[in-house]
């Protein structure tokens, strides 16, 4: 599968390529692309505020870019580096260390380090900029979801019944969506970001990944040929989106009003 991002403030999208040796970036406006040479790559998030791109592959370290001159630079993470997430507010980014079960702290200024060990197989994370908590969740079943404190680098713990498939936030709610589940069944696991206390809703449908937007407060989550749009108030399925296609990995980009999935079984980005 890939990973995509996007700019909020130079409408750039950022897709990258696990079975292909560059970064793919969109043009929000015309479509057009441009790929930038640097290797297998397994995940992306960009820092719109200093316009840098941090990408992971398969060595054991972040790809930083340039966002005007595409240059690049390596910083060293631990084992098995994969999803990267960043916090604009105080220019950290954090980078999951699936062999090391750690997740790395990047000082986005000095790119210097700091290790943070989690819960076994941690897979995806997410990172709320105002409370300035990170939300680590692992794939090993029953595992649930460790909360890194941004400011102490301390930890809790959450558990959550269920094998990860995604995690979401809305920051401007404090609420954090996790999908966990098998083949045929889906939980989204609602976290409160203030109590921890969670609320799950069980969907009778697979899903394979889940985004927010946060000017309208929908949650989206893809299946097998088709998005559901959830109310994120009532969390309520409102639409069913169709395209053909097999959206996977989703971003929304609501300067356009535009959402992007990945199809990995075509090799191509879905635009709904």
């Amino acid at each position: 599968s890939s990973d995509v991002c996007s700019s909020d403030l130079t409408d750039k999208i950022y897709v990258a390529n696990i079975e292909g040796p560059a970064l793919t970036i969109i043009d929000g406006p015309t479509n057009s692309t441009t790929f930038l040479q640097i290797g297998l790559c397994t995940a992306v998030a960009v820092n719109s505020v200093t316009n840098k791109i941090y990408v992971t592959g398969y060595s054991e370290g972040v790809t930083v870019i340039d966002g005007v001159t595409l240059s690049t630079l390596i910083v060293p993470t631990g084992l098995f580096p994969g999803e990267v997430a960043v916090n604009e507010l105080t220019n950290k980014i954090y980078v999951i260390n699936g062999g090391s079960s750690s997740v790395t702290v990047i000082d986005g200024a000095t790119n210097s380090t700091t290790t943070v060990p989690v819960e076994l197989d941690p897979w995806r994370l997410v990172v709320d900029p105002y409370t300035n908590k990170i939300y680590v969740a692992s794939w090993y079943y029953g595992t649930g979801v460790t909360v890194i404190d941004g400011a102490t680098l301390s930890t809790t713990q959450v558990p959550l019944d269920g094998q990860l498939i995604d995690i979401a936030l809305n920051p401007w709610t404090n609420k954090v969506y996790v999908l966990t589940g098998g083949n045929n069944f889906t939980t989204l696991n609602i976290i409160d970001g203030a109590t921890l206390s969670t609320t799950p809703i069980d969907l009778d449908v697979s899903l394979s990944n889940l985004q927010v937007e946060l000017p309208t407060n929908r949650i989206y989550l893809s299946g097998p040929y088709e998005v559901l749009v959830m109310n994120g108030e009532s969390h309520s399925v409102t639409t069913v989106l169709t395209d053909g296609g097999s959206p996977g990995n989703l971003v929304v980009d609501p300067l356009v009003g535009r959402l992007y999935g990945t199809d990995p079984y075509h090799n191509i980005v879905s635009v709904i």
